[in-house]
């Protein structure tokens, strides 16, 4: 089906609520239809985050360990838009002093409360899932990248 220009704008205003933030590939926006789901655009197609979100959701979400991570809900066939639970900012005090190792980037602006509890909403560049989820942790070393964690990405 092809869709005209016009028709993709009419989609993104009906769908794209006030932006949130915006990352290296992706930006973020409150879902226009339902306030509880972000919507996260990703223009270029290059870095694959949302694709590595959904793919990471799929993995973790019948696992213990689901816990940490916001839900995906939707993804579009290409991979450039992707439906992902909504999180809230945590209050300094809701940051744990130990982290899964799987996590691996833990920069505060990538977590946020939801229901309760401190879940990760930006695990696009995730690349520590390649040994499996498993139950280990590491001191978050006050919130910044741990020495070791960046899987080659220095």
């Amino acid at each position: 089906m092809k869709v005209t220009p016009f028709v993709r704008r009419d989609i993104a205003h009906m769908l794209l609520g006030a932006r949130l933030g915006r990352g290296i590939g992706r930006k973020v926006y409150v879902c226009r239809l339902d306030p509880r789901f972000v919507v996260k655009v990703e223009d270029r197609g290059e870095a694959f985050q949302n694709i590595v979100e959904w793919e990471t959701w799929q993995a973790v979400r019948e696992d213990r360990e689901a816990r940490w991570f916001a839900p995906c809900v939707s993804i579009s066939p290409d991979g450039s838009v992707l439906i992902q639970r909504r999180t809230e900012p945590a209050s300094h005090s809701e940051y744990p002093k130990r982290m899964p190792v799987f996590l691996g980037d833990y920069k505060r602006e990538n977590f946020g409360m939801l229901d309760g509890k401190l879940v990760c909403h930006d695990y696009g560049l995730l690349t520590n899932l390649t040994n499996g989820v498993y139950n280990k942790t590491t001191r978050a070393a006050d919130w910044r990248i741990p020495v070791g964690m960046l899987g080659g990405l220095a």
